[in-house]
């Protein structure tokens, strides 16, 4: 008798993945969810990976300062074909650039990604992984430059935090002045006369427009008589 060839049957397997999140949907509610998805659900037989809203260090076995532990390990065990479903898109990571970097990591396993709440399933495409890639470093070089740009506008505006009696004195002359129109300016002509003071040390120290205007027309009818 001629042996007959051993078939390898592969199955495709689905496991699921919780991250509970403040405003988000709790567990139950994620976890029946994933079962009306397909993926077992049982808390002893089935593959499901739960990271809560705070995960101590001891935990974090793969990574000490990997915030999502278990969602390390739910990628790490899919295999070619497999299939990562969660319940929406913000269960997936932390930030637009984690959560993209969740992606490329699935992509790269050769599994796909289901989301339950669109209906959507992502498939593994060979430049996934390279045009999600892509896409976090361009979000993450566009974070750097704002706030770099931030930091900028903070040394640009930026002067003395106590605003000493005699500089807010001054201060208010110039405010009072109708042909001031913004603390900006203020700034500006008190860093002309050498004296730095920042735009909100301004806003913090100054009254109303109206008020500074009429407070100085009173001083200007009391000199009068």
């Amino acid at each position: 008798m001629q042996a007959c060839p051993q078939l390898h049957i592969v199955h495709k397997m689905r496991r699921g993945y919780i991250r509970i999140r403040k405003g988000g949907p709790d567990e139950p509610v994620q976890r029946q969810s994933l079962a009306a998805a397909g993926v077992n659900v049982d808390e002893v037989l089935g593959a499901v990976y739960v990271d809560g809203m705070s995960v101590s260090p001891k935990r974090r076995k793969l990574d000490p300062n990997d915030p999502l532990p278990q969602r390390t390990w739910a990628i790490r065990s899919l295999r070619p074909g497999d299939e990562l479903v969660v319940h929406d898109a913000a269960t997936l990571g932390t930030s637009t650039a984690d959560i993209l970097g969740a992606i490329v990591a699935i992509d790269r396993r050769e599994a796909t990604l289901h989301i339950v709440e669109s209906g959507i399933t992502y498939r593994w495409h060979p430049q996934a992984a390279d045009i999600a890639a892509l896409a976090k470093s361009g979000g993450e070089k566009v974070g750097r430059e704002k706030t770099a740009m931030a930091r900028k506008r903070l040394r640009e505006v930026g002067g003395q935090r106590k605003v000493t009696p005699e500089v807010r004195t001054r201060a208010l002359e110039i405010w009072s002045d109708p042909n001031v129109r913004s603390a900006r300016e203020v700034s500006a002509i008190l860093g002309r006369e050498g004296v730095n003071v920042s735009v909100r040390s301004l806003y913090n120290n100054l009254p109303s427009r109206g008020e500074a205007i009429d407070n100085r027309l009173v001083r200007q009818g009391v000199s009068d008589d």
